[in-house]
């Protein structure tokens, strides 16, 4: 069956999300110095432990589990500090910091032109909840060239739950075996598409990942090819 879609997840797979995420947290290392005295160290620790509450809180399976707000606001009750108004400062910070210097990854804004010109539904599936992640794309500039967004806020659950990739399939009004699915985690994103049915592609990933070199995306610059749309070892027609 020929492929008629490519779905893509968004942080670490359309832009550099670790740098970002390291930048939002020294950004709010940095506020907690400046409001309320807190050296870096202490300030690290207390983050640390309202990522741990929070996820023993809500779980791992929920969209919620993303959200900056919540965390700061444990942070700061951990510490016994006035939630108001810092707790939003601070999501809005971290967030704001991250986005500002987030940017599409090499070769994928003309990779996407490609796959639009060639006919394909282009889409993104991801865990996290939806406003953040209609700024990212909107700050990336990618909204042009996306017909389909799905996030795991919307569905009710996080990859690899096979009900994200299904609602991808569902939007495009295709077969789950008519669809590609790219991202940078093996688990999540590969593991989760095929078990849900779809062609699963690695970006990059990891050196322990169950996936040789020549069958991951290592970079979108070298997926336009002129045999046509290199995909790790899915091959694609370009536009005719």
């Amino acid at each position: 069956m020929a492929f008629k879609a490519v779905f893509f997840d968004l942080d670490g797979t359309l832009y550099d999300y670790d740098r970002g995420d390291r930048l939002g947290r020294e950004a709010i290392v940095s506020y907690m110095k400046e409001h309320f005295g807190m050296e870096p160290e202490a300030a690290r620790k207390a983050l640390g432990r309202a990522f741990r509450e929070s996820r023993e809180r809500i779980g791992y399976d929920s969209g919620s589990t993303h959200n900056r707000l919540i965390r700061y606001q444990m942070m700061l009750e951990d510490l016994s500090l006035p939630i108001h108004p810092h707790a939003m400062a601070l999501a809005s910070l971290y967030w704001d910091t991250l986005i500002g210097q987030a940017s599409p990854e090499p070769g994928l804004v003309p990779l996407l032109k490609v796959l639009k010109a060639a006919g394909l539904v282009t889409g993104v599936g991801t865990n996290m909840t939806a406003m953040i992640q209609f700024r990212k794309l909107e700050a990336l500039g990618l909204w042009p060239y996306i017909d389909i967004l799905v996030t795991s806020e919307e569905v009710g659950t996080e990859k690899p739950d096979s009900k994200v990739f299904d609602w991808c399939a569902r939007k495009a009004g295709l077969a789950n075996s008519e669809c590609v699915f790219i991202g940078d985690s093996w688990t999540k994103d590969v593991a989760g598409a095929n078990g849900a049915g779809m062609a699963g592609v690695l970006y990059r990933g990891k050196d322990s990942d169950p996936v040789p070199a020549d069958e991951r995306i290592l970079s979108y610059e070298d997926c336009l090819r002129e045999e046509g749309i290199r995909l790790g070892n899915i091959l694609l027609p370009s536009p005719s």
